[in-house]
C-alpha cells in the first residue's frame, strides 16, 4: 500500500508516517482509510470497494493468527496472508494504475 501512496499520491513515507501520527493512527490503519476514501472519491464501484475491504480484514486477521497467535506453526495461514496481500496489490495496481 505504501507504493501506492507514493506513486499515486506522492506521499512519501516520511510525511506517511507524520500524518499518521497526528491523525493518532498506526501508519497501516492510517493508508487503508485513505485508500478506502480514495476508492469512494473516484467512483469505484461499491462492491468493488466492499470487497477490497473484506481482503484488508482478512489480511489482518490472517497475519495476526499466522503471526502472533500461541498455537502450532501452520504454514496455510502464512499462506492465505500471502495470498490475500496479492489479491489487493493487483487491485491496487489496477485501479490506481502503478
Amino acid at each position: 500500500m505504501k507504493f501506492v501512496m507514493f506513486d499515486f499520491f506522492g506521499i512519501t513515507y516520511e510525511v506517511l508516517g507524520s500524518i499518521a501520527s497526528q491523525s493518532g493512527k498506526k501508519t497501516h490503519e492510517y493508508m487503508i482509510g485513505h485508500l478506502s476514501t480514495e476508492l469512494e472519491r473516484s467512483g469505484i464501484d461499491i462492491r468493488e470497494r466492499m470487497e477490497f475491504n473484506r481482503k484488508i480484514r482478512q489480511l489482518k486477521s490472517a497475519r495476526q493468527d499466522s503471526d502472533y497467535e500461541d498455537e502450532p506453526i501452520d504454514s496455510s495461514k502464512g499462506e492465505k496472508a500471502f495470498l490475500y496481500a496479492n489479491e489487493i496489490n493487483l487491485f491496487l495496481n489496477k485501479t490506481f494504475h502503478v
